[in-house]
């Protein structure tokens, strides 16, 4: 059995051996990735004559590379899924499915949240929010 992208799947499935085991060290590399690309949009404020707050601003310069680090190691991990999984008779709808299902639901949660909670939070986004026709196009 192992584990590839917080799925697990074992060998069977995959037509034979794994070739990709789950690896820590890529977790660990895609939280920095994300943390870089929080400080290069949140560290900017902070106050530049700190020294700890000063070397978070000089480090969320280099956030833009967490986007490319993320990126990358996504296609790795999806690569290793799709070459693992080449024998399967279903290679590519399993893939899709497992797709559909881990990103669509996240995906809609955030779209009700957007456009039905928010506006009753927090009145006035209706300013910057799509009207209820444009709306539509996000659910479809």
């Amino acid at each position: 059995m192992f584990r590839s992208e917080r799925g697990a799947v074992s060998a069977a499935e995959s037509g034979g051996r794994a070739l990709h085991s789950w690896m820590p060290p890529l977790d660990g590399l895609r939280r920095l990735a994300i943390i870089s690309v929080m400080l290069f949009h949140y560290g900017p404020p902070l106050n530049g004559h700190d020294p700890l707050q000063h070397g978070i601003t000089f480090l969320s310069q280099f956030g833009w590379t967490g986007v490319d680090l993320f990126f990358v190691l996504s296609g790795f991990l999806i690569a290793g899924i799709l070459l693992d999984a080449r024998g399967a008779d279903n290679y590519f709808s399993s893939f899709y499915a497992r797709r559909v299902l881990r990103i669509f639901p996240a995906y809609y949660v955030a779209l009700l949240i957007a456009f039905f909670l928010f506006p009753v939070l927090l009145p006035g986004i209706e300013r910057v929010s799509p009207n209820a026709h444009e709306r539509f196009w996000f659910f479809a």
